[in-house]
């Protein structure tokens, strides 16, 4: 709403970005899934599409992708804007059902042509002909960058490092098209996982402690040196890891005590598999970091 100042006029959206295509895509996959939702008398599950493409999808994502085109100006802000109050439209009469109240008044503030406006979000159209905007090939793109910045976010989330220092990233790809990708998206992975410098080819190889995910098809190797007290980061993963064996030790034991699982309560023994399991997930985690942090 502060980006649709004077300066905004309405139009027609235009998929000018990957992003563009990729939201646009999710909203005519969100109304296909909403339609068929309603008919079938499926609410949890229909308001459970809402929720995901309204928080994690446009507000997560797609805002932060449309920031740095609302920043620029000229026609490449336009397009943004356009393309924002389309999807928030859509979407709030999609979410009109489930939440008519703040979707009313929400919607009665956006600055819509004469042609979408109605007297209340209760009696507009019901958004259709959307199909026109699927595109798998987009949806792969953003799910790949949604995948890689989330993968660097968690290195950096593991490793303490502050959000204003930016690391270097090596990819090893497996061709000339994840190299192009790589180029294309740099400015997005640049500023949403606070990279400074990129290399990409098939023959990368993993620098010396670096830490390592997949995205995709592809590798991503973080370099750590200058972030990391590597001595002390070994240390303290050390005890923490030792720490979580003998818990998953002295849980595990527990489970296979005949004597407690013949007198303890069903959701007392659920709750200590739920343990086992997660002590479990939280040691694969801390060795893969010993992995990294390894001379």
């Amino acid at each position: 709403m502060m980006h649709l100042g004077e300066d905004f006029v309405p139009g027609e959206p235009k998929a000018e970005t990957v992003a563009d295509a990729w939201i646009l895509s999710r909203l005519a996959d969100l109304a296909g899934r909403v339609d068929e939702g309603l008919d079938a008398f499926e609410f949890g599950e229909t308001a459970r599409a809402l929720y995901d493409f309204f928080w994690n999808e446009f507000c997560d994502w797609y805002i932060e992708l449309a920031k740095p085109r609302l920043a620029q100006g000229g026609d490449s802000r336009l397009t943004a804007q356009r393309n924002l109050v389309f999807v928030l439209d859509n979407a709030l009469r999609l979410l009109h059902p489930m939440m008519p109240f703040v979707t009313e008044a929400i919607w009665a503030n956006l600055p819509l042509a004469e042609d979408d406006r109605a007297a209340s979000l209760m009696v507009a159209a019901w958004p259709t002909g959307l199909e026109r905007f699927r595109d798998e090939e987009a949806e792969r793109s953003i799910a790949r960058l949604i995948e890689l910045v989330v993968g660097a976010r968690g290195v950096r989330a593991r490793h303490s490092i502050p959000p204003k220092q930016l690391v270097d990233a090596v990819f090893k790809t497996t061709g000339d098209s994840d190299n192009a990708w790589v180029e294309q998206e740099f400015g997005h992975i640049a500023s949403l996982a606070g990279v400074a410098h990129f290399s990409a080819s098939v023959d990368a190889t993993k620098p010396s402690h670096s830490a390592v995910f997949v995205a995709g098809d592809m590798e991503v190797f973080i370099p750590l040196e200058g972030f990391v007290d590597f001595a002390l980061e070994r240390k303290r993963v050390a005890t923490e890891l030792e720490k979580a064996e003998g818990e998953l030790r002295r849980v595990n034991g527990k489970l296979a005590n005949e004597g407690f699982l013949a007198k303890a309560a069903a959701d007392i023994i659920e709750k200590e598999r739920a343990k086992a399991a997660g002590l479990a997930d939280t040691i694969t985690k801390l060795t893969a970091q010993l992995s990294e942090l390894a001379d």
